[in-house]
């Protein structure tokens, strides 16, 4: 349907999301206004700019239309055809303050812009000499100054405040006018989409980690409580219950979320089930009844449950990123890659989506990227946590323990130096041999390959980061071992079909890669022993 030139930045392209759940589904706000996409630099919306985001730009050529419908990843921003942004709109007039004191890029955008058009009126030569002249301290201007400066300011807005402290202005009031707006809902293009059709869009991505998530807290906008905890009167006293069981001890709304999406990801996933019965609310019967479904049931739950316990969801409709083709560093998304999911509002931080689906591999969130974080398995399992091994043996290589004679200058004689260097080594074979016949056992040909390589990347310092992509770990790693950059590739390319495409390989494709890894395997023992042994030992000598 869409073949889409990507870095893999974002894992989903965004078509619509909703709002309101009715028990039987989810739907659109009436709220919502439709304005022309090439004023929305100019809107005014409520919204303050969120931290930790940073903006993509992605390239789509359509081969099959899906109506009128413009995709994009996360938050769209703005796009290269003409479009119309169908935008949330807030209540009919907003009171606005602020602060050019305290943190006044907290202030939206917009808001901020009058307050500094205010503080540059009253700068001016034919302004200066009557503000000096107001009184010490925090004054109010008057009333008939306000109305002079209204008249000079071009925006949809009514001054209402304008507060001085020794001549400089510090606070702003304002009424906007007609209501305020959120961020775009649904894209669709104004001279509509044709087969062959090639866009562009920007969106705004979240690149927050867990811990800056984590401490977002709780002071939600009102426009948030008011619209993304609705729930239905249909919702059942046990949907209740179990969000409260499941979400208990958890102290903030970041590791609610992520109680959630762990517990529906235990259940099954399963495509072919049939419809609730009637007068049956779909979460309830889900949860309880079924306990197996597909991508809309898990969203739906994880969206109705954060809300029972007090936490602004919503959930988002597009599609996954499909086959990707890492040559060319773009996907062919097809409709089998129709999926929805659900985003959590965080404070200062903006929507952050989550992956309850277990067919889907979970969010990274900052942090360093163990090789069990990093491998999601579409078909043979994941490394669940087996790196303890690797831990000990990096504790024994580079810890304290290892080196503490050597470093204090007691130098051992050369016989007990290389008994002990071999000591090391056995016990790192020993450890070496452990992580590789149970750490890695009953996983898929793909996953064993690439998670061999994320494992011991860790040992020569280079673990894999948690924004980056199969490909870009595998060119990073291809400057330790450059002649075995084709293996690396072959690996990567794998890796990154199989847990996106969610495509298993056949077995000559497995049989390939176990070749690929027989061609790398030394060479990186080799890069290891430098740098993970040698380098560790002279620095403990120095």
């Amino acid at each position: 349907m869409l073949y889409l030139s990507t870095d893999q930045t974002a894992r989903y392209l965004r078509a619509v999301v909703y709002e309101r759940y009715t028990g039987e589904g989810w739907v659109a706000p009436a709220q919502r206004i439709s304005i022309d996409l090439g004023k929305s630099e100019e809107r005014w919306s409520l919204l303050p700019e969120y931290n930790a985001r940073q903006e993509l730009t992605q390239t789509i050529r359509v081969v099959q239309p899906k109506g009128n419908l413009l995709f994009a990843a996360s938050l769209p921003l703005r796009a290269s055809v003409g479009a119309q942004a169908e935008i949330e709109r807030f209540a009919e007039r907003a009171r606005v303050r602020v602060d050019l004191r305290q943190a006044p890029e907290k202030a939206a955008p917009a808001f901020r812009a009058v307050a500094e058009q205010v503080r540059a009126l009253l700068g001016r030569e034919d302004t200066v000499a009557f503000v000096a002249n107001l009184s010490t301290g925090d004054t109010r201007l008057p009333q008939y100054m306000l109305a002079a400066l209204r008249q000079h300011l071009r925006s949809p807005v009514e001054l209402t405040e304008v507060w001085l402290s020794n001549g400089q202005v510090v606070v702003v009031e304002m009424l906007a006018q007609g209501g305020g707006y959120g961020d775009i809902a649904v894209l669709r293009a104004s001279g509509g989409v044709r087969r062959g059709m090639q866009y562009t869009v920007s969106s705004s991505v979240s690149v927050a980690d867990a811990d800056s998530l984590r401490l977002a807290g709780t002071n939600y906008p009102a426009w948030v409580i008011e619209r993304y905890l609705q729930l239905p009167p249909t919702i059942s006293e046990r949907v209740r219950v179990l969000a409260q069981t499941v979400t208990a001890g958890k102290k903030n709304a970041y590791d609610k979320a992520v109680a959630v999406e762990a517990f529906l990801r235990r259940l099954a996933y399963n495509e072919e089930i049939p419809g609730p019965p009637p007068g049956r609310e779909g979460v309830d019967w889900f949860l309880f009844d079924m306990r197996q479904g597909y991508c809309d049931y898990y969203a739906s739950a994880m969206a109705v449950m954060l809300r029972a316990v007090g936490v602004p969801t919503r959930v988002a409709a597009g599609y996954n990123l499909g086959d990707y083709d890492a040559a060319n560093h773009a996907s062919t998304i097809r409709e089998s890659n129709a999926h929805s999911w659900p985003e959590v509002f965080f404070p200062g931080y903006g929507w952050t989506e989550f992956e309850p689906t277990p067919s889907r591999p979970t969010f990274e969130r900052g942090g360093v990227v163990l090789a069990s974080d990093a491998i999601d398995d579409a078909d043979g399992g994941s490394l669940d946590g087996d790196i303890p091994p690797g831990e000990m043996l990096d504790a024994n290589l580079a810890g304290d323990d290892a080196w503490t004679l050597a470093a204090a200058g007691a130098a051992l004689p050369w016989g007990q130096l290389l008994l002990a260097l071999l000591a090391i080594a056995g016990l790192a074979l020993a450890t070496l041999v452990l992580f590789w016949f149970t750490g890695l056992r009953g996983l898929s040909p793909v996953t064993r390959a690439y998670g061999r390589i994320t494992w011991l990347a860790r040992w020569l310092g280079r673990a894999q980061r948690p924004a980056e992509t199969p490909m870009e770990f595998a060119t990073a790693m291809a400057t330790l071992v450059p002649e075995r950059r084709q293996s690396l590739v072959q690996i990567a390319t794998a890796y990154a079909r199989t847990r996106f495409a969610r495509r298993s390989a056949t077995p000559t494709e497995a049989a390939a890669l176990e070749e690929a890894w027989r061609a790398l395997r030394s060479d990186l023992a080799r890069e290891l022993v430098r740098q993970g042994v040698v380098r560790r030992w002279l620095r403990g000598r120095g």
